[in-house]
């Protein structure tokens, strides 16, 4: 009797963990500005909407890269979406990817190294914020 209560003890100690990684799963949103605007961050992604269009994002995220210290080496964009992977000297990536969501809104996600990088990836979005 005493060995089935502590095996439930166990089984439930073990569900909570479970549900605690699978509901905390590196997902983390919170407010900046205080106009409703938010960051997200999953898996290594940081992302954000903001007002603007894809050209403007794009040009700003190309600046802020460069001016980051990272080597642009690819540039794509269409009418919707558009992806910029750069590298710095010491090897360190990053990917930013921009989706027109709206007339006047684009979604911008960013991506620093393989598995991401939060501090990198906030400092760069509130860069390209900045400027749109």
């Amino acid at each position: 009797m005493e060995g089935d209560r502590n095996a439930i003890r166990r089984l439930m100690v073990l569900g909570a963990i479970g549900l605690a990684i699978a509901g905390g799963g590196g997902c983390e949103t919170f407010d900046t500005s205080g106009s409703g605007d938010s960051y997200s961050y999953v898996m290594g992604e940081m992302s954000a909407t903001e007002s603007g269009r894809l050209p403007a994002a794009m040009e700003a995220a190309r600046t802020v890269l460069e001016s980051s210290g990272y080597r642009v080496g690819t540039f794509t964009r269409d009418e919707v979406n558009g992806k910029i992977d750069a590298e710095t000297a010491q090897g360190r990536t990053a990917r930013i990817e921009a989706e027109q969501v709206g007339l006047e809104r684009v979604r911008i996600r960013v991506r620093v190294g393989a598995i991401g990088d939060r501090a990198e990836s906030r400092r760069i979005l509130d860069a390209i914020r900045l400027r749109l």
